[in-house]
């Protein structure tokens, strides 16, 4: 059955960056290995169970999101709660991808499930408990949002559709 929903994913360069520095966390910490690199995505809403009810709905609500491309900065490391924990790269400035969350649930016509001030975009780069509060990042990892997708996740991620950011 699985999951649905919305999502930004790195391109290219900034998903060989992410990996790279969870792989040597995951090393230096003796954590838990990190997310594959085709899982890494940057969660912005959410539809609910696999069913092709909301895969309908989902792809009408896609098809109307107009909004344009988005500069994402990931400059922080920091461990989530959780069981297991997620230790996530979150992105510096957040106001850009809290209005593009936001537009998603309006076009949903509801309520989301967090105010769009208190939703911390963010790439989960490993789980496990032990893993340190917080980290520093050496330098900011950098990609321009061009699309989003919408991604089924059933044990594995697969993208369903994807939709230019626009506007």
């Amino acid at each position: 059955m699985g999951t649905l929903y919305f999502a930004l994913q790195p391109d290219a360069d900034a998903a060989e960056q992410i990996a790279d520095l969870a792989e040597r966390i995951a090393f230096e910490y003796d954590l838990a290995p990190p997310q594959p690199t085709d899982r890494l995505h940057l969660s912005l809403a959410g539809m609910g169970p696999f069913s092709t009810t909301h895969l309908t709905r989902a792809i009408e609500i896609g098809s109307s999101i107009w909004a344009p491309a988005v500069e994402v900065t990931l400059g922080g490391i920091a461990r989530f709660g959780g069981d297991p924990a997620p230790l996530v790269l979150a992105v510096q400035e957040p106001e850009a991808l809290q209005t593009l969350y936001a537009k998603f649930y309006q076009a949903m016509g509801v309520t989301p499930p967090i105010s769009p001030a208190l939703f911390l975009p963010h790439i989960t780069l490993l789980y496990d408990n032990a893993a340190p509060e917080h980290l520093a990042l050496e330098a900011p990892i950098h990609w321009n949002a061009q699309e989003f997708v919408l991604i089924h996740s059933d044990g594995g991620h697969e993208i369903v559709a994807r939709w230019p950011l626009r506007g």
